[in-house]
Parts: structure tokens; sequence; C-alpha cells
């Protein structure tokens, strides 16, 4: 079990250091988002995506040390969090464990309020390319022509500032 607990702490570190490290790239994300760089914001794109990726594996591992933890200390996997880990073990293993769990409940909660920033961010964005497209679409407006006949026949856009092709 001390090996397990080892390897849970030790997973638990790595992952907080990828979360810092996703703070950091949605910080960038939101600089690329205010300056309005499409290279950068793609790159802090590609970025999160590969902390994501990391993160979900060590998700996975840590599913796994928390069920063998589980079977040793008597306690169901969906019942057994960290907060309920640090009770059942004694020693150095909780003040780590502890510490993992303070550092993550910090992180998180900063992690989550960055992203929902940052979709405000590309919300506010997308509205103003809409609102830019609304605009510039309706400069450019279909001429009806008139007959005799009293018919209507629309001809190609023309614009009042542009031309219908770019």
């Amino acid at each position: 079990m001390e090996t397990t607990l080892n390897q849970l702490i030790d997973l638990l570190d790595q992952a907080t250091a990828l979360y810092r490290s996703l703070l950091i790239a949605l910080r960038r994300e939101r600089d690329a988002l205010t300056n309005a760089s499409v290279r950068k914001l793609d790159e802090a794109r590609q970025e999160k995506q590969n902390l994501a990726c990391r993160l979900e594996s060590l998700e996975e591992e840590r599913s796994r040390l928390l069920a063998r933890l589980g079977e040793a200390l008597g306690c169901t996997h969906p019942e057994l969090n960290l907060t309920r880990l640090v009770q059942l073990v004694e020693g150095p293993h909780a003040a780590r464990l502890q510490t993992c769990r303070s550092n993550l409940s910090d992180l998180v909660p900063a992690v989550r309020q960055a992203n929902q920033h940052n979709q405000l961010l590309f919300r506010h964005a997308l509205e103003l390319v809409r609102g830019s497209y609304h605009m510039l679409n309706h400069l450019v407006t279909a001429s009806p022509v008139y007959y005799r006949t009293g018919d209507m026949q629309r001809c190609e856009p023309t614009g009042r500032f542009l031309m219908g092709e770019i």
C-alpha cells in the first residue's frame, strides 16, 4: 500500500504541475485574444490540448491507483477521494496528500475561472465578427429592376461602398 500511496502522491504532484501549466496557457490564450494574434492563439490552443491529454492520462492512472487503495483500505472507489484518503492514512503520507489536495483545490477553480473568462472573450469576439459581417452584408444589396409589366427582376448584388466580390 505504501508504494501505491507514493505513486499516487507523485501522480498528484504531476497533475498539480500540469494544472499550473494549463493556467499559464489560459493566460497566454487570453493575451492572444485581446491582441488578436491568430498565431499565438493557435499555439495556446495546441498547448492546452496537449496538457488536457496529459491530464486525462493522469486521471486514468489516478483512478486505477485509487481503486487499488480502496481495496487495501476497505473503501469503495467512488467514496474514496483525497479528503477521505487523508483521514484513512497516517503519518507523512497524510500530510503530503493534504498538501496535494490543498494545491489542487486552489488550482482547479482558478483554471475554471480563467477558462470561463476566455470563453466570454471568445463569445465577444464572435459577436464582433457577426456584427461586422452583418454590416458588410447589408452594404451589398440587390438592385431590383422594375419592368413595364410591374415585374421585378433581381440583378447581381451591387454595393453601396463595396463590390459584391473581394
